[in-house]
């Protein structure tokens, strides 16, 4: 199920969040970590629980309530991301979350 495609591509299996970026070289392999995971030729994009995800979403979406920042997030969502899974669930739930706010 994909939630964001194009540069940054964001999609979910049975069980973890997995994150592509087009240009999203950090210069892992420069770091200490970067120095083992290298050799074993197998680093690559990032996948995440889902339930660490799940946390994260939580706590950042608390941010966005102190910061006044969720309706805004909401319509970059929906601009941005139509016809992806995670994106319709957005623009179902929007109304209620708006009228929560």
């Amino acid at each position: 199920m994909a939630f964001m495609r194009g540069q940054t591509y964001l999609w979910r299996d049975e069980s973890h969040l997995h994150v592509w970026v087009a240009d999203g070289y950090d210069e892992w392999d420069q770091s200490g970590w970067g120095e083992h995971a290298k050799d074993t030729g197998t680093a690559s994009g990032v996948n995440l629980p889902m339930e660490v995800m799940d946390e994260y979403v939580v706590m950042r979406f608390a941010q966005l309530l102190q910061e006044g920042g969720v309706e805004q997030a909401i319509a970059r969502a929906l601009a941005r991301h139509e016809g992806n899974f995670g994106c319709a669930a957005l623009k179902e739930c929007a109304p209620a979350i708006q009228r929560v706010l």
